[in-house]
């Protein structure tokens, strides 16, 4: 579905394809992790990045976790620092992070906070399989330009399944909604399919 704005319309809908293979490995008492992202859209920019991340476990069920990444969207080039904190309880699944973000021709360095909150109800005795859900805030609290918008920018929300193939190979299926709240223009919406490949060695 082509994106398109009008004064009458509450969001600019466009469909889009979001692909995330990743791997990761044992490191000292740590893991690292390689992770890519290409999201195609239709009538917009598609963006790829990688981020290399390396985290560990500060208690049993909570790890932190540090990382670069490298981001093109159409050609715009964008480099971020990221620091996380993630956490389960049960079924409970959250992470916070905060990026550091360098945009090409943008004069300031850019800083949001992202927070999740989530849920991976685990299906049948195996283990598996499970069904997850997923709400993610986006909140600038700093813009990379003098009249970029601050606060809460976004919301992106996930719902799908995890299937654990093996001790080394997982696979993920879901549909992804991405918002984007924008100041004194309509939201622009994202709808995907998300397919992500975790391989770990």
């Amino acid at each position: 579905m082509m994106g398109y704005a009008s004064s009458a319309q509450a969001s600019d809908d466009i469909f889009e394809l979001w692909v995330n293979p990743s791997i990761e490995a044992d490191i000292g008492r740590g893991r690292a992790e390689l992770e890519t992202g290409h999201r195609f859209r239709d009538g917009r920019d598609d963006t790829h990045y990688v981020r290399l991340w390396y985290g560990q476990p500060i208690g049993s069920d909570v790890t932190l976790a540090g990382g670069i990444e490298q981001r093109f969207t159409g050609r715009v080039e964008e480099r971020r620092l990221l620091q996380q904190l993630g956490y389960r309880s049960g079924v409970f699944r959250g992470r916070t992070r905060i990026e550091q973000r360098f945009v090409e021709g943008d004069a300031n360095m850019g800083v949001r906070l992202r927070q999740r909150i989530g849920v991976s109800v685990p299906v049948g005795r195996s283990g598996k399989l499970a069904l997850i859900a997923n709400a993610e805030g986006f909140v600038t609290l700093r813009a990379t330009t003098a009249l970029g918008q601050t606060g809460l920018t976004g919301l992106r929300t996930v719902i799908g399944v995890d299937y654990t193939l093996n001790d080394r190979l997982g696979v993920g299926l879901g549909y992804l909604r991405a918002q984007d709240f924008r100041r004194g223009a309509v939201d622009r919406v994202g709808h995907a399919p998300l397919l992500s490949i975790a391989w770990s060695i």
